[in-house]
């Protein structure tokens, strides 16, 4: 009887302080029909993100209720924990919160734990206290992030643009200058290869004639106004026609 009476006490002082920190938030849920009866701890607290000195009072994006039934025995035995009409989190986050709320209440077992389980579901909250996908502010969010976008990948188009068209105008250059280099360069292998297959005319005439003609050069004789000189080169000889032989000597 006596450790009823323990649970008992505990159960009660341990609500009168939860309703002193949380006010109105807090739901018993426990029946009133017969208030001589007693009963185990439940109720429901709504809770929002933590608030400390650090983040001053945040927009709260997100809640849930913290529905905690204790059995008779509590704090021995842990107490059945729910999360009821949640908003703003995923089945996943909740699913997550739940277990954690699970796994420290079987390590609080022994100690009154409804506060350090707010405690950890309102931390939780703030963690994730974000706009939910779809509302006005995510979408301007999204809107901006899409033009940054749009401008970023404009510029690089352009960028790449410019690039190819220097590298292409480089290109066109080094082909017309090849094209020039070869065209200047044929005319004169041409006019190099020709000479080398056809001989000079003087070579040709002292390799096929007796003799070949030297320069002509002007006479001072009124009769013979021009000399030709000729090279007889087997004989190693030249004679001057056409000039004087009283002035000339050959």
């Amino acid at each position: 009887m006596a450790a009823k009476e323990s649970f008992r006490e505990r159960q009660t002082q341990e609500l009168e302080v939860i309703k002193s920190i949380f006010g109105c938030d807090v739901e018993d849920l426990r029946p009133h029909s017969n208030e001589t009866q007693w009963k185990p701890t439940d109720i429901r607290i709504l809770l929002t993100p933590l608030r400390d000195s650090s983040n001053g009072l945040p927009q709260a994006y997100v809640c849930t209720k913290l529905h905690v039934t204790c059995p008779s025995k509590y704090p021995k035995l842990a107490p059945k924990i729910m999360l009821e009409e949640s908003k703003g989190m995923s089945d996943q986050l909740l699913e997550s919160l739940l277990n954690q709320l699970q796994a420290q209440s079987q390590e609080l077992r022994g100690e009154v734990m409804i506060y350090e389980l707010a405690q950890t579901v309102q931390a939780f909250l703030l963690k994730h206290n974000k706009p939910p996908k779809g509302s006005f502010y995510d979408e301007m969010l999204q809107a901006k992030q899409k033009r940054e976008q749009e401008l970023l990948d404009i510029k690089k188009q352009k960028e790449t643009l410019e690039r190819q068209t220097l590298i292409d105008e480089v290109e066109r250059r080094k082909e017309i200058f090849k094209t020039e280099a070869k065209r200047r360069g044929e005319p004169r292998r041409s006019m190099s290869e020709s000479n080398n297959r056809h001989p000079s005319s003087s070579e040709s005439s002292e390799n096929s004639s007796p003799y070949y003609r030297g320069h002509t050069y002007p006479n001072k004789c009124i009769d013979h106004r021009n000399t030709e000189t000729l090279y007889f080169h087997k004989m190693g000889r030249q004679i001057q026609r056409g000039c004087c032989l009283g002035k000339y000597i050959v």
